[in-house]
């Protein structure tokens, strides 16, 4: 009986020191998402499994943690090291080709009437509105949404030149904003990320590239 717990005690102590160990480097990770950084692929309140053992790659999202920040970030790889990225009017470039990302979250103006025919959709996507006038609202979704819709709505972004004095020094003396950046080159061993919901996301155009030691993990199934 005694050699029986002693058994169970040994498998127990096992298994937990496995665990430990996946959790300290990082070989299975779960994060409760609490930002809507990258809505709608990832939203708050969802909770993602990564892993140190999926490396990083384009489209995939990675979990990384700066120095000096206590918590982690989650944002998807769109340049690799050595790539030229640019974006121009809210349009990326990746090495002068322009990416097909009808997921994406950008900000549209919508009229009210527009609005109402499709309020049960907003409410059940959580699409983020905003007062601009009396008949006018703006409105975060993607072009897939837009199309499904059958709206023709005026895409809003940043005019060009008109510096963001949030982003890195040598971002914003260079006149970049979040809808017109670059073209920079990705460093060696970093890679660019962004985040989906274009603009609420502090990402690469603000934190800057993102080094290969400082990434964690990579969300597993995205």
């Amino acid at each position: 009986m005694k050699r029986g717990i002693i058994v169970l005690i040994i498998i127990c102590a096992a298994i937990l020191g496995m665990w430990i160990t996946a959790r300290v480097m990082h070989i299975i990770v779960f994060y409760r998402i609490t930002s809507a950084s990258n809505s709608p692929a990832i939203t708050p309140g969802q909770m993602v499994t990564a892993s140190s053992l999926k490396k990083p790659a384009i489209n995939a999202f990675v979990c990384f943690k700066r120095r000096g920040m206590s918590y982690v970030s989650i944002f998807r790889c769109i340049a690799k090291p050595g790539d030229s990225v640019e974006i121009r009017y809210g349009d990326v470039y990746v090495n002068n080709r322009k990416l097909d990302e009808p997921y994406v979250w950008n900000e549209y103006r919508i009229t009210k009437k527009q609005l109402e025919s499709i309020k049960d959709d907003v409410s059940k996507y959580q699409y983020p509105v905003y007062d601009f006038d009396d008949s006018l609202r703006n409105i975060t979704c993607s072009l897939a949404d837009m199309k499904k819709y059958h709206f023709k709505l005026r895409r809003l972004t940043v005019p060009r030149f008109e510096a963001d004095s949030g982003m890195l020094l040598s971002f914003t003396k260079s006149g970049y904003n979040q809808d017109n950046f670059g073209p920079v080159k990705v460093p060696q061993k970093s890679w660019f990320v962004l985040g989906d919901n274009r603009h609420n996301a502090y990402d690469s155009r603000y934190l800057g590239f993102v080094k290969e030691n400082e990434i964690i993990a990579t969300v597993m199934g995205k």
